[in-house]
């Protein structure tokens, strides 16, 4: 699994120096920060290159030296700044199960009457639930880390509301409908779960949590939302990674502690994360639902997303303003004219009626911003996921993630031509 923070970045465009495009890359690094805007650097007659007092003999000298320098820059500044993120984002997740018997749509999931494939469903929902209550309060209790102690903390149990089953059987929404799993100690709520269904699959939704919470307490996670599932069927029912068949893994980031008010970064990040998903060994390209969350480049929406970001580099700096650019102009298609959705303030459109007048794209793309808005609360969607198998799948994919957000989060832009690189300039 390839991950690719922002020393990563920078050696990209290093060992990619030539004798042909040196300027080129020098201006790239320059761009970047990694250079100062005043470093200048030169080929004499002798073929001997030189930046500003420094002279390298060869290409391949003066990339070594630059790469040095890297590894100089970022040693454990890095790893610090990624354990920062991985203590204080916060995550959401969607896991996905399902049985090759299921078949259900939305439809049927807003139906009164329900469907027997349906009634199916939720009477496993029912059965998972009561698994993992078994080990609740009056059983087997799970260990909480505690990082203070860096180790196990006071025990959690899971505990439910038997009511919320019924709810799910006879409320319409089924796919919307609240029937959670609290895991809590004396101290009060520490995790919960939320059991739903959705096209063809039981959902599952969790209170979003820093990545480390998943690593530290990946054993009793493992057991009761995948082993489980398995348990109470035979070994019929788990994530099902065909997006014609199955659900996906979406996962959801907080805006606050990812980017916070930096547009900059996020701009970023979306350049970096498509571009990032045409290498061959990223995880951010494994999934195939191009229906459900396409990437811009498979559904031709990579020049207008170079138009909006035009635009945003030649005004000013705010995240309410990159949010309204890219949800009318490439994630929902809302509005035909650019300059006219600058000026205006709202973040999208006030109806679904509003979208149909519009003749609005699919909003749902490898990246969703469409219920993004500024402020603690706030938070985007990666969508073009497989459904997870694992806990420790999760954990992989989060590290590329908090990887390309770091490489993403600084003050200096990356080009937009980086949408055009692809494994064969790595």
């Amino acid at each position: 699994m390839k991950v690719f923070n922002r020393s990563d970045l920078i050696k990209w465009i290093v060992n990619g120096i030539t004798e042909q495009n040196y300027i080129e890359k020098f201006e790239e690094l320059k761009t970047l920060g990694f250079l100062k805007k005043e470093a200048n650097i030169m080929l004499d007659d002798k073929g001997i290159y030189h930046i500003n007092t420094y002279s390298f003999e060869t290409v391949e000298k003066l990339k070594e030296a630059l790469n040095n320098i890297i590894d100089s820059k970022f040693n454990g500044r890095q790893d610090a700044e990624i354990k920062k993120l991985k203590e204080n984002m916060l995550i959401g997740t969607e896991f996905t199960f399902r049985r090759k018997t299921y078949g259900f749509s939305i439809n049927d999931l807003e139906m009164e009457e329900e469907t027997e494939n349906v009634r199916n469903a939720i009477d496993d929902i029912d059965r998972w639930m009561n698994l993992i209550c078994e080990t609740g309060k009056n059983g087997k209790r799970h260990p909480l880390w505690d990082e203070q102690m860096l180790g196990p903390g006071k025990e959690i149990y899971p505990s439910r509301n038997k009511n919320d089953i019924n709810k799910l059987r006879t409320e319409g929404n089924k796919n919307k409908c609240e029937n959670k799993i609290l895991y809590s100690n004396d101290e009060g709520e520490k995790f919960w779960v939320n059991f739903s269904l959705d096209s063809n699959c039981i959902e599952l939704q969790t209170k979003p949590v820093p990545t480390e919470f998943y690593e530290n307490n990946i054993i009793w996670l493992q057991e009761d939302l995948f082993g489980n599932a398995l348990a109470i069927s035979n070994r019929e029912l788990y994530p099902n990674q065909k997006p014609d068949t199955g659900g996906g893994g979406h996962i959801t980031i907080d805006l606050a502690a990812s980017f916070g008010d930096n547009a900059i970064g996020l701009r970023n990040f979306i350049i970096l994360y498509h571009m990032f998903s045409k290498f061959n060994d990223s995880v951010l390209g494994e999934c195939q639902d191009s229906d459900n969350a396409p990437f811009m480049y498979e559904i031709d929406e990579i020049e207008d997303f170079r138009r909006v970001i035009e635009e945003f580099d030649a005004g000013d700096n705010n995240m309410s303003r990159l949010l309204n650019i890219m949800n009318y102009n490439v994630y929902t298609k809302s509005t035909p004219n650019l300059r006219e959705t600058l000026e205006r303030t709202i973040l999208k459109p006030s109806s679904v009626r509003d979208r149909e007048i519009a003749g609005v794209l699919p909003h749902y793309q490898a990246i969703n911003l469409e219920n993004m808005e500024c402020g603690s609360l706030s938070r985007f969607e990666l969508r073009r996921f497989n459904a997870q198998m694992s806990i420790q799948e999760l954990i992989n994919e989060l590290e590329v993630i908090i990887g390309l957000i770091y490489a993403a989060n600084h003050e200096w832009r990356i080009p937009v031509d980086f949408l055009d690189y692809g494994e064969d300039k790595f």
